[in-house]
């Protein structure tokens, strides 16, 4: 049994951006993660984990603007033994997202959040006289 950190990479719409949460970028078919780590002990996976933090992109291309996320999670997985998948697939954990609410012109952090929604509502919520932005 093998605790697999691994590396993946979703492209989101700007229409869709709301999906983007822990977890999105398993939402997809065509998948193809990165093994970035493997371990025999799930505690070591999950330790060395948290010192990977999920990445949003905010771009634009021919088709408009749409969010690269990355995210790293740890996956279990077995193999024989010639290094053959066997069974798994399980996700034990993902990395943090973070979206930050930022208010100019003090670049004071208002909020950190967790997906794009609940980011988004704060931002919509904000009713003071500055201006603010999200941050990832």
């Amino acid at each position: 049994m093998k605790y697999e950190i691994r590396k993946n990479v979703r492209e989101i719409s700007y229409k869709n951006r709301m999906q983007i949460k822990q977890g999105c970028t398993l939402e997809q078919n065509n998948q193809d993660p990165e093994v970035i780590k493997s371990f025999d002990d799930k505690d070591e996976a999950l330790n060395e984990l948290k010192s990977y933090n999920s990445d949003i992109c905010k771009l634009s291309g021919g088709a408009g603007a749409y969010y690269a996320v990355t995210e790293y999670y740890v996956e279990e997985n077995e193999y024989d033994e010639d290094g053959e998948w066997v069974s798994g697939g399980d996700v034990w954990e993902f990395s943090e997202i973070k979206i930050e609410l930022v208010e100019k012109p003090s670049y004071e952090t208002l909020g950190v959040y967790s997906d794009m929604e609940s980011a988004e509502n704060a931002l919509n919520d904000y009713e003071r006289e500055n201006e603010v932005y999200l941050s990832f």
